[in-house]
């Protein structure tokens, strides 16, 4: 969503100054007989259109952080608008009354769009950890909830047994509806040949066989995982 709303920016941004660089669109130095604006108004308007799609094409993290910098930036042309009233901003950008509003509403919405919705990707995802000791796996919960605030769920499941991830993947299946992201990085080393219950060499079912099974299981979960929005 983050991106779509940065692309939307950018059409907005390259429109607007685009417009006001076509012969006869801009009279007296007003833009639709309302806005003051000159060349460097509009050459920034351009500049902030293309930094967005930079930002917009690289992901949901640039995109957003290009809306709170930007959201920052037009916060600062508004306030210097109200200071100064008619006249120029920093001794090159023309600003009216009207201007000044207008930066007021874009900074406000551009900064609404940054943060809100880095607060509602958060609230949208939650990260499960699948673990085999249950006091290890209480640990590693609070280090995170520690660091971050997050809440972490925990599916415990032993990787040599199959039947166990079957039941992991079930288990998921259960209480979530989709599988955004999967993570497999268990792995053991053993000194020694040993056998699974299952009849396989550990090292082999942990650290490959039970991987690929729990990728299998759930196929259907992260094939309905989207992009973040």
């Amino acid at each position: 969503m983050i991106n779509k709303l940065g692309i939307a920016m950018v059409g907005l941004f390259l429109f607007g100054g685009l417009l006001g660089l076509v012969p006869g669109v801009i009279k007296d130095g007003m833009y639709l007989g309302i806005f003051m604006v000159n060349p460097p108004h509009n050459i920034l308007q351009i500049v902030s259109g293309i930094i967005f799609l930079i930002a917009s094409l690289f992901g949901a993290r640039p995109a957003r952080l290009g809306f709170q910098i930007f959201g920052a930036f037009y916060g600062v042309l508004t306030v210097m608008g109200f200071m100064v009233g008619e006249g120029m901003i920093f001794g090159v950008i023309s600003n009216n009354g009207y201007d000044a509003w207008g930066h007021a509403v874009l900074a406000l919405t551009i900064l609404l769009i940054g943060f809100a919705t880095s607060k509602q990707t958060a609230a949208a995802f939650t990260a499960v950890l699948a673990a085999r000791n249950a006091a290890k796996a209480d640990a590693v919960k609070a280090e995170i909830k520690a660091a971050t605030g997050d809440e972490i769920d925990i599916i415990l499941a032993d990787l040599s047994s199959l039947r166990e991830v079957a039941r992991l993947a079930e288990t998921f299946k259960g209480r979530y509806p989709r599988l955004d992201v999967l993570i497999n990085n268990a792995g053991i080393f053993m000194p020694k040949r040993m056998l699974t219950g299952d009849g396989f060499e550990a090292s082999y079912q942990v650290n490959y066989l039970s991987h690929f099974f729990l990728t299998h299981l759930p196929l259907d979960e992260l094939k309905k995982a989207n992009r973040e929005e």
